[in-house]
């Protein structure tokens, strides 16, 4: 009976060391597959701040390219609206100078017309009539030419300057062609 109880204290004994052997297994086990799982935490906390760190980077150069984009876009829209204000000057000091030219041959056409007139009206023979009238048709058309001339050159002048004004800053030397930009 005492080997039966020595027996079965030692198969208890055997039983809990197994257990415990178990039990420690386990432990490990767990504690293995802890230290996994914090590892795997670690690397993904990683992966996501690099993650993180490109896209902050991303973002940033999009955003430093759009300011750029907006700084050259206003800059040229100032430009824009300069030379348009240039252009619309210019033909404005153009339109004014040969609405002046203009009446100042109506004026000067007025004025032969009157002298022609006043000469006809001193004619005494039919021959001094038609001399008169010859000259007045042809100082008429003296006026008509000198007029017509100089109100043309002037408007070759406006439009070579509202296309130089214009061309500053759109085609180089008011020739239409398109700058190149950098």
């Amino acid at each position: 009976m005492a080997d039966r109880k020595v027996a079965k204290l030692s198969k208890k004994s055997d039983e809990g060391k197994s257990g415990s052997r178990r039990a420690a297994a386990t432990a490990h086990t767990y504690a293995q597959a802890s230290h996994q799982w914090g590892e795997s935490a670690k690397e993904g906390s990683r992966q996501a701040a690099r993650s993180a760190e490109h896209a902050g980077a991303v973002a940033s150069d999009a955003l430093e390219r759009s300011a750029r984009f907006g700084e050259q876009a206003a800059r040229e829209t100032t430009q824009n609206i300069e030379a348009a204000m240039k252009y619309s000057s210019v033909l404005a000091n153009g339109v004014q100078t040969f609405w002046q030219e203009w009446m100042g041959c109506a004026q000067e056409a007025m004025q032969k017309n009157v002298d022609g007139l006043q000469n006809l009206l001193r004619c005494r023979s039919a021959s001094d009539l038609f001399q008169a009238h010859s000259e007045l048709i042809k100082e008429e058309m003296q006026v008509l030419m000198d007029g017509g001339s100089r109100l043309s050159e002037l408007s070759v002048r406006i439009a070579n300057d509202a296309a130089k004004a214009f061309g500053d800053r759109f085609g180089g030397e008011g020739t239409g062609k398109p700058t190149t930009r950098a």
